[in-house]
């Protein structure tokens, strides 16, 4: 019960507080009518005619009429003006809506994107430690260990790494980055924009591993037999996307931050 009571004086006091403009703007208005009003009948001759009755009285109707139009301007240019603000809140809140919608989107494109990048790090990391674990099996061999199996299992790694790296990073990454790309509007051509640079990061990086070399699952043997050159080129590549990711993944975040902050203009 005290609930209720407590939302109706919200309401009449929400209502009060909506009419109060108006109202002060007629009683204002009726105030400088009748001073304007007993101004022009004393200062103009013959404006007693119209302004005054019969019996030297001001005439009550006209007056009325007066304020009553006064009254109906004024009501209509309160109205116009709170439609317009309504309509204003109303195409924030849809301008607000779609732009949560974006980053929601973005966000989800920019997780598939690093994802797929990443996969091809955990490939790269997966051959490096294959090609270790084989280094240190060929030093037990002096101590007459039998590593056989260990060898089999860590070259069947090391194939699995090398078939999985490279269909990864020559197509999967590519299209990830032209999904998330398709989610940053073209909206301004500063190279300083955060949009760009995002899209320029994403770009170094679909263009970097382009040029890193393809290994077929013929050249395994050879790289394995080859492996401090292989670990040490597989190495420079992990480093080399990791640093890379890293500063796309720093300006993901200035360009999410900067829709977010034109979101609270």
């Amino acid at each position: 019960m005290e609930k209720n009571k407590k939302s109706e004086n919200y309401s009449l006091f929400d209502e009060l507080k909506k009419w109060s403009p108006i109202f002060f703007w007629i009683v204002l208005a009726a105030i400088i009518l009748s001073v304007l009003m007993v101004a022009i009948a004393k200062l103009i001759p013959g404006a007693k005619l119209f302004l005054m009755d019969k019996d030297g009285y001001y005439n009550v109707t006209l007056i009325g009429t007066l304020i009553a139009g006064m009254a109906l301007v004024i009501n209509t240019i309160e109205s116009e003006r709170k439609a317009k603000e309504e309509r204003e809140r109303h195409n924030t809140a849809i301008r607000l809506q779609i732009e949560k919608e974006r980053i929601d989107r973005l966000y989800i494109k920019f997780y598939e994107y690093y994802k797929t990048v990443y996969e091809l790090v955990e490939g790269y990391d997966e051959m490096i430690v294959s090609l270790q674990g084989l280094d240190r099996l060929d030093e037990l061999d002096g101590n007459h260990i039998d590593t056989s199996l260990v060898k089999e299992e860590y070259t069947k790694r090391f194939n699995e790494a090398l078939c999985r790296v490279n269909p990864t990073y020559k197509s999967r990454i590519w299209i990830a980055g032209a999904e998330l790309c398709c989610q940053i509007p073209d909206e301004s051509n500063d190279s300083e924009d955060p949009g760009a640079e995002l899209e320029a990061s994403i770009d170094v990086i679909a263009k970097g591993i382009q040029g890193y070399e393809i290994y077929d699952i013929t050249e395994s043997r050879e790289l394995i037999n080859s492996r401090k050159k292989s670990i040490d080129t597989f190495m420079k590549h992990k480093i080399e996307i990791i640093e890379l990711l890293q500063i796309t993944t720093d300006n993901f975040k200035l360009y999410v931050a900067d829709i977010q902050k034109e979101l609270i203009k």
